[in-house]
């Protein structure tokens, strides 16, 4: 399994903008092959800080995941409408212990 979070800073005011748009994207990812959980987060310490959470069932559907046609337009619209402000912090991790 690979965790993935994508910490994400939003320009001042555009949060539920970027939420909005999200909306259909997450909905795609979560119906995607090896996709286990796909969430986004709204900080309670920031008000234009978001975070996705990410669980894959391996690196391959990751990667897979990164070349959607939902994934590649949202990613056009974000900078369209100028929603994010800067990169994203992505960490990508390998289970290496499970409790199972």
């Amino acid at each position: 399994m690979v965790i993935v979070s994508a910490k994400i800073k939003t320009k001042p005011g555009k949060r539920d903008d970027f939420i909005k748009a999200a909306e259909s994207v997450i909905a795609a990812t979560r119906a995607e092959a090896g996709c286990l959980k796909y969430e986004l987060y709204a900080s309670t310490e920031d008000a234009d800080g978001l975070m996705y959470y990410e669980e894959w069932h391996s690196r391959a559907a990751l990667e897979e995941h990164m070349k959607a046609p939902h994934l590649t337009a949202f990613k056009k619209l974000r900078e369209e409408r100028g929603l994010i402000d800067g990169a994203a912090d992505v960490r990508i991790f390998d289970v290496s212990v499970s409790g199972s």
